[in-house]
């Protein structure tokens, strides 16, 4: 009968002990996936919930313009798959902001969220060329651009006047969020770091 010795024994027996633990390891090493009914929700400005979203939820410390997830069933009514963002109005009341959809494969979009008080349009610094014209205050429009670099000017569309200047480069695979409100604008490179939003 072949003989081990008992430090080759307790080797042995430690890389079988690893095995078995490696699958619980490498899981938390990562978050669990959105469920396949996700709503993503952010919060741009404010931390309340609209009583339009349902559950009371609260922005994950660190990453409140990051997007979280909950499942459509948690809400009062809202569509899976759905983006959200929060923000506030002029008297501090949450406001819920559904986005239009991503869905251009392969181009870079350019959310507009409009908290100011009135209409703003999104155009070309210096060629004046309109991206996203009249966007009403408290709604958001998208736009599929290519990944190329660009100067953006966000102006009152009734006076003219410049609420904010981004100048953008442009990557594929990242969307980028225009957020303007009376506070000025805020340039946001889209993420998805929240994790849930519920327990």
């Amino acid at each position: 009968m072949r003989r081990f010795p008992i430090l080759t024994l307790a080797l042995l027996a430690g890389i079988a002990g690893l095995g078995a633990t490696a699958p619980a390891a490498n899981e938390a090493l990562y978050d669990a996936p959105p469920p396949p009914d996700a709503v993503f929700v952010r919060w741009l400005d404010g931390d309340g919930t609209p009583a339009a979203l349902g559950p009371v939820l609260a922005p994950v410390a660190g990453a409140e313009s990051e997007f979280g997830h909950v499942s459509a069933s948690e809400t009062r009514g809202i569509a899976p798959g759905a983006h959200l963002s929060v923000v506030r109005a002029t008297d501090g009341t949450p406001v819920l902001i559904q986005e239009p959809a991503r869905d251009a494969v392969g181009q870079v979009h350019l959310i507009l969220v409009n908290a100011a008080d009135g209409p703003v349009d999104l155009v070309v610094a210096e060629a004046g060329a309109v991206v996203l014209a009249d966007v009403a205050p408290f709604t958001s429009e998208v736009r599929a651009v290519n990944p190329v670099s660009a100067d953006l000017v966000v102006q009152d569309t009734r006076s003219g006047n410049a609420l904010g200047h981004a100048a953008l480069h442009l990557q594929r695979g990242q969307d980028v969020t225009l957020f303007v409100s009376p506070a000025g604008l805020r340039v946001i490179p889209d993420g998805f770091g929240a994790g849930p939003l519920l327990p």
